[in-house]
């Protein structure tokens, strides 16, 4: 299972961590969500 399979899982909408790492907009947007330990 892929990292961003697994956040689709959790979150229950496609969120892609290697976006979140590099723009800095996703961030507080995925932090929102749900705590995010994986980057």
């Amino acid at each position: 299972m892929n990292l961003e399979e697994l956040q689709e899982t959790t979150f229950g909408e496609p969120v892609q961590i290697h976006t979140t790492s590099l723009d800095p907009e996703v961030q507080p947007r995925t932090l929102k969500k749900g705590p995010v330990k994986s980057t």
